[in-house]
């Protein structure tokens, strides 16, 4: 049965892309697959959930950790941070897909400490002798390199296309990578300067207004471990108002008050974000990049993620 218009989703997307074999190309993923429902070492996974749950109070209190986040956002965002960042665990654990290789051993040693963790055993006393269940069935499963054009395009039987979970969170991190290899070209904003008289009697220049130069902007953004896309280096706000664009970090720097208020070092930043998903009349699956505002909070207290600078060589890392 279809759905009636009202159910429909009207989003308006700011770009649209086909994936195709050439743009997918020789595009991998390695992908863990853990089972079904009832292997056991998804089993192992829903107990340790159950302890976890239990033993929130404790978790909370002596490891000062938030019980909610046990285990699955731990996991990941540990993972997250020993890897290259990018990392992507499925929250009943039925797979866990990589860019590049984890060894066996991290696997081992990082649902070891989330075990013991769950368990109300301090850090310092968790045993690595005796391998919990769960981390020894994490550790000997072994990864397959997956190819995504084959995972995701159109079967030759002419079926429509059907990619798996993990094809959704891979694609997305080797497209933010190939966008951010290159930078955005946009157009040069520059002040249009007009003289006045100050009050010493000199002649002096202020900016009236502001206007298109006949220069390329380049602007660079660098991928997120998520799979957006973020202009580190291009802050928006009212501090930088009165800054040409693309906006020059010197400036920017030169442009905080000494003094400066809550709002004046609240700003933002341009984020892209990357979603593929299945159309009715397409038989490939589309690429959908839509504009946002990545807002970032004039104090850490109130913030529920924070961006961890990797460099131009490696992804931003939101951490909860």
């Amino acid at each position: 049965m279809g759905r009636s218009n009202t159910q429909r989703d009207l989003t308006a997307h700011t770009t649209s892309i086909r994936c195709t074999p050439e743009l997918l190309g020789d595009m991998t993923a390695l992908v863990w697959d853990f089972g079904d429902y009832q292997s056991p070492v998804r089993r192992a996974w829903r107990e340790l959930g159950s302890t976890a749950a239990r033993n929130g109070k404790w978790i909370k209190d002596v490891q000062e950790s938030d019980p909610f986040l046990v285990p699955y956002s731990i996991a990941v965002t540990v993972l997250q941070q020993i890897t290259d960042g990018y990392v992507y665990l499925d929250k009943y654990l039925a797979f866990m897909v990589t860019l590049n290789p984890v060894e066996p051993e991290t696997l081992r040693k990082v649902f070891t400490y989330l075990e013991g963790i769950a368990r109300k055993v301090p850090l310092d006393e968790i045993p690595f002798m005796d391998q919990p269940t769960l981390a020894r069935l994490v550790a000997e499963a072994a990864p397959r390199r997956l190819s995504l054009a084959e995972n995701i395009l159109q079967p030759e039987d002419g079926k429509p296309a059907s990619p798996d979970s993990w094809a959704y969170e891979a694609v997305k991190w080797h497209i933010a990578r190939k966008l951010a290899s290159k930078p955005f070209l946009d157009q040069e904003i520059e002040p249009v300067l007009e003289a006045y008289e100050a009050a010493n009697g000199e002649t002096k220049h202020r900016t009236a207004d502001w206007q298109p130069s006949e220069n390329i902007a380049a602007v660079q953004y660098r991928p997120i471990s998520t799979g957006d896309l973020i202009a580190w280096d291009q802050p928006i706000g009212p501090v930088f108002a009165n800054l040409a664009h693309p906006v020059d970090l010197g400036e920017a720097i030169m442009a905080l008050p000494q003094n400066p208020t809550r709002s004046q070092v609240q700003y933002a930043m341009s984020r892209l974000s990357v979603k593929m998903a299945t159309y009715t009349a397409e038989p490939n699956p589309v690429l959908n990049l839509d504009a946002h505002i990545r807002r970032v909070n004039n104090t850490v207290i109130h913030a529920s993620t924070v961006l961890v600078d990797q460099g131009r060589t490696g992804p931003s890392c939101p951490y909860p």
